[in-house]
């Protein structure tokens, strides 16, 4: 049975819009908040690699694929994080981009680390494990997704993230 029309412009009128305004208040405070981080934050993109080799003279060796390095470039930063107890004692080592060597199926990279110099030159007699990375650009969010949907499906050839 239909309510007669009076009662319902009635109940229109001594409805409170307070809630619904603090709600859509808060969304909207989201939203925005969302859509600044969306476009305008960055996230650093690294290029990573298992396999190294460390001189006495401070020097880092290693080798990666040539998709992967191609936005490496002389100077830029780097970290190497050592696995196990070598790991634990000396921390996040870090280094730079000294030397770069292109080849068609990989690329030569040497880094060097000033700082860590007395270390790297026991550490090269141990042949330790662990993870470099290098940092190689800075991008948006929006960046990254409009970067991923015109990949068409391939995988990306980037590493962002935390250490591990």
């Amino acid at each position: 049975m239909a309510s007669p029309f009076a009662r319902s412009i009635r109940s229109i009128e001594s409805d409170k819009f307070n809630v619904s305004i603090v709600t859509t208040a808060i969304a909207t405070v989201v939203i925005i908040a969302w859509s600044l981080w969306f476009f305008f934050s960055q996230i650093t993109i690294y290029v990573d690699s298992y396999d190294f080799v460390i001189e006495d003279s401070g020097f880092i060796h290693t080798s990666i694929a040539t998709n992967q390095a191609k936005n490496v470039k002389q100077g830029q930063s780097a970290v190497l994080a050592l696995d196990g107890e070598l790991g634990e004692e000396l921390g996040v080592i870090s280094a730079y981009v000294y030397q770069i060597e292109r080849h068609t199926e990989y690329v030569d990279i040497e880094l060097y680390s000033a700082a860590h110099y007395r270390e790297l030159s026991i550490l090269e007699e141990n042949s330790p494990s662990g993870q470099i990375r290098i940092q190689v650009e800075t991008a948006s969010p929006a960046t990254l997704i409009i970067e991923a949907l015109g990949r068409n499906g391939e995988q990306p050839s980037l590493v962002s993230g935390p250490l591990q």
